[in-house]
């Protein structure tokens, strides 16, 4: 679907469609600066989206951040089309100029190995400036049930910065017994190492990045981490990786596998 037939479907579901028809199903998640989105339960059910899924809404001068749209219906309007492998990078270009403030922005973002869980980064302009950029994820904890013991190792992959071809890939470790969480992502140019510890079916802690291009040097050891776990015996996880005095290095990652130990 272009562009232009999303923000129509939007325009009208401003008027037909009051605020207070989200669905209530448990979603949980976060983005990094809320100045221009929101993620959280969808509320859309106009063309390919549906009301009541993970979602995202965009603030401006015409479009609401509680207007959420489903990830899934706009996976499937971009070229690649929503295919469920968590490999995919999803692209939804739709750049914010001076001159059209009615654009939606650009979303890269990607789902989970399982579940409807998403995690990507939106800005004004993409990889042009990156201009307000944000990073994001959210998913349907519904259904998620967390283990008392043993560990188990997520395949994960990352946004920062995504240019097209340079998603961060690594792997987080869980230990459910006694709650810690530690692991790192990275690409050619950035490292993000994760520890944490689980608290529910939630864990959060500390972040640090790294050059990855100059032997891994500090970047910054004071950033944040944050994430949740969803579905069957915790199948998934996403989260994002924050760093209040250096933004740029703000991260947000999901797994696309999990190993039982």
């Amino acid at each position: 679907m272009k562009p232009f037939a999303v923000k129509t479907l939007l325009l009208s579901a401003a008027i037909a469609l009051p605020v207070s028809q989200a669905n209530a199903s448990p979603f949980a998640g976060g983005q990094s600066d809320d100045t221009n989105l929101e993620v959280g339960a969808s509320v859309i059910p106009f063309g390919p989206h549906t009301a009541g899924k993970a979602g995202i809404g965009i603030g401006g001068d015409v479009f609401s951040k509680a207007m959420k749209v489903d990830f899934e219906g706009l996976a499937s309007t971009t070229p690649t089309g929503h295919t469920g492998n968590p490999s995919t990078v999803y692209t939804f270009d739709e750049p914010i100029t001076e001159d059209d403030h009615d654009g939606l922005g650009v979303f890269s973002f990607a789902q989970t190995s399982s579940g409807d869980v998403w995690y990507g980064e939106w800005s004004e302009n993409g990889d042009t400036n990156f201009t307000a950029r944000s990073v994001f994820y959210i998913g349907d904890k519904a259904n998620t049930t967390m283990p008392t013991s043993g560990d188990a190792d997520y395949s994960v992959k990352g946004f920062n910065h995504f240019s097209g071809s340079n998603q961060l890939s690594g792997n987080i470790n869980v230990n459910f017994g006694t709650g810690v969480v530690d692991g790192d992502l990275e690409n050619s140019d950035l490292q993000i190492e994760i520890d944490g510890s689980v608290s529910g079916s939630s864990f959060a802690g500390s972040a640090t990045a790294r050059d990855a291009a100059n032997g891994y040097a500090l970047l910054d050891s004071n950033g944040v981490s944050e994430g949740e776990f969803y579905g069957s015996n915790a199948a998934a996880l996403a989260g994002m990786a924050t760093f209040a005095n250096n933004s740029q290095y703000d991260t947000s990652f999901g797994s696309t596998g999990k190993t039982t130990n």
